[in-house]
Parts: C-alpha cells; structure tokens; sequence
C-alpha cells in the first residue's frame, strides 16, 4: 500500500502569501486542506491568492468563497477554504453551512461559512473523499444556538460518508465541545492527541477576550476507520497564527 500524505492548515489572512506558499512546497504534502484564502484583500495587497496558488504550486486547487467584505461601494474582498491536491479530483462540490449575512458582515459570529469537498483520484485507480471547513467564532469559543446549526449542518454534509473519507478544519472549538463529541460517533479523531495544541501562535484580541498563547487545540483531522493512519503530528512553524497538522496514511 502507498503512503499518502494530508496537510491541515488555516493560514491566517494576515500572513504573507509568498510565506505560504513556500511552506507548502517545503512541506510537499500530497493533499492540502487550507482556511482563510484571500481575494482582492488589501492584507494581501489585494493579490488573488487563489491564483497564486494556483500558478505557483504543482497543485489541482479547489476553491470557494465563504465571506466577502465592501472595500467600497463597488469592490469586495473574499475570504474561503481551499483543497490542494497532486491528484486529479473527480468531483468537487459545497454546501454552504452559514449564509452571508449581509447586514452583518463584520460580525465573526455571523459570517458566512462554507463546507467543500473534493473526491479525488488516487494512484492504483484508488480514490478518497476530501473535506474541509472553517466553523465561525463564537467568544472564547463558546457554545450557542446559531453555531449549533451551523455545526449541525456539517454533520448533515458529511453524514453519508462512511468510507475512504478524510474530514479537516478549523473548527473554532476545543476538544471538550458537542461537535468532537458528534464527530467522534461518526469518524475517528486521526491525530494527534488532543491535548496537542494548534493556536494562537499570534496576539489576539477581540470583543474582550484576549490571547497570546498555545493553550487551544482548534483543528482537527478526522477519518472513516477504513484508513490507516500511519502518522500524525503538528509541526511548529511561524508562519500564520495556527499551526498545521501533517498526517501520512495508507488506503
């Protein structure tokens, strides 16, 4: 059986992309799953990084917007989650899990969310089911109604599969919430250990909770029991303010 290799990562909005870019091709994982990918935003000196991604990696990339902001009346910037890979996909969809709420767009809570996932087309005529979100912000990353539904709508998204699937995000949980504990009844966490820890490696600051430490463990890679899992670590790095997760499995 061949080894292949998954890389978790939310790359942060604010960090460069040319950092990211590099990273990724020191890294060289076969299937990437990436957050916060930016269109037309002045972080990024309004760069496409889509098409960066696109341009300057050897990867397949699927893409789709989440959010959007008016930097006028007329331009928006965007913001979504990405799925690279060095195999060819075979289909590729999305279900959004929290609509835009164009009254509100500033607002973490309410922003638009999206679910996206890739079959994609192994070596060997072998073939896996990719997905990967970014859940919404509640404070201190709290339960509450509206993310309930959210969260409720990804288990919806992911329900029929039962095999040869691999689940991945930034989940804006810890490990002590309803949704691990869902998801655990339907996947395997494939590491690592919880008590691991993912963000902050940057000062946060927002409506009143602060935090400028490692103490969080908001990402998650998760698999049908049919895959092996050979391998899972998170790897220290400074670029972004989460650190990714590289996982290396067999079919």
């Amino acid at each position: 059986m061949n080894n292949y290799t998954l890389l978790q990562w939310n790359i942060w909005y604010k960090e460069n992309y040319k950092n990211v870019i590099k990273y990724l091709k020191q890294i060289n994982a076969d299937i990437v799953t990436l957050q916060e990918v930016t269109q037309n935003s002045f972080e990024q000196n309004f760069v496409d990084v889509v098409e960066e991604l696109k341009n300057k990696t050897n990867y397949n990339v699927y893409y789709k917007p989440a959010h959007y902001w008016y930097l006028n009346n007329k331009t928006k910037k965007f913001q979504g989650n990405a799925i690279l890979s060095k195999f060819p996909f075979k289909r590729k969809s999305f279900v959004f899990v929290q609509n835009i709420n164009e009254n509100n767009l500033d607002d973490y809570r309410t922003e638009g969310r999206v679910y996206v996932e890739c079959d994609i087309e192994l070596n060997n005529s072998k073939s896996i089911i990719v997905g990967t979100t970014h859940l919404s912000y509640n404070h201190k990353f709290k339960e509450s109604e509206l993310k309930s539904k959210e969260e409720n709508r990804l288990l919806k998204a992911i329900a029929g599969h039962k095999n040869k699937f691999i689940l991945s995000g930034d989940f804006n949980v810890d490990e002590d919430s309803r949704l691990i504990s869902e998801l655990e009844q339907l996947l395997m966490n494939a590491g690592p250990n919880y008590s691991e820890k993912t963000w902050t490696t940057k000062p946060f600051d927002y409506n009143g909770f602060r935090e400028n430490n490692l103490n969080w463990r908001l990402d998650y890679v998760f698999s049908t029991p049919d895959i092996n899992i050979v391998s899972a670590k998170i790897l220290k790095t400074d670029y972004s303010d989460h650190l990714p997760i590289f996982v290396k499995f067999k079919l």
